[in-house]
């Protein structure tokens, strides 16, 4: 399934970047029925919880995180209120990640909204330290066809290519 066509208008149509569509990248891989070990489901990974607060049906018989274009306006929403609250991507990407109560109590503690802030004092878990700069990496590769400092040709080859996003 060529996801693109389908992600794009929804994301256009509830006013989240294009660029966010690499998110999925980095959660799923872009795989329709991938699972998490923690039940996370779906192209963007869906908690149950999270699912069931954006509209998606979740039961014994219906899983709409397994349905592209129902996931997809819901995580549009979800990361749309995420930005609302934070008033950054970077933030609003984090929140996704970890959750919105775990990016609330650092920014109260550190006082700020700067990712990279929260990021360099670990207010933040090591995971979502790495997953934000990975999915600017993914929307850069899907936007550029390359890495920062990165030829395609060198990222195919793997050849002294740096994988590090400022």
């Amino acid at each position: 399934m060529q996801l693109k066509p389908v992600l794009a208008p929804i994301l256009q149509e509830e006013g989240i970047p294009d660029e966010i569509a690499a998110l999925v990248l980095v959660e799923s891989g872009g795989q329709p029925t991938a699972l998490s070990p923690k039940g996370a489901r779906g192209i963007w990974q869906f908690m149950p919880d999270t699912g069931r607060r954006f509209g998606l049906t979740i039961n014994s018989e219906t899983d709409d995180r397994l349905d592209v274009p129902k996931s997809t306006r819901a995580a549009a929403r979800y990361l749309r209120d995420l930005h609302a609250q934070f008033g950054d991507w970077s933030l609003a990407l984090a929140a996704y990640n970890v959750g919105e109560m775990v990016v609330r109590r650092a920014v109260l503690r550190a006082n700020s909204k700067d990712f990279a802030l929260l990021s360099n004092r670990r207010m933040i878990p090591a995971e979502t330290r790495a997953y934000v700069p990975a999915v600017t990496a993914a929307a850069h590769v899907l936007t550029n066809n390359s890495l920062p400092g990165c030829s395609a040709a060198e990222m195919l080859r793997m050849d002294d290519c740096p994988l590090t996003v400022q």
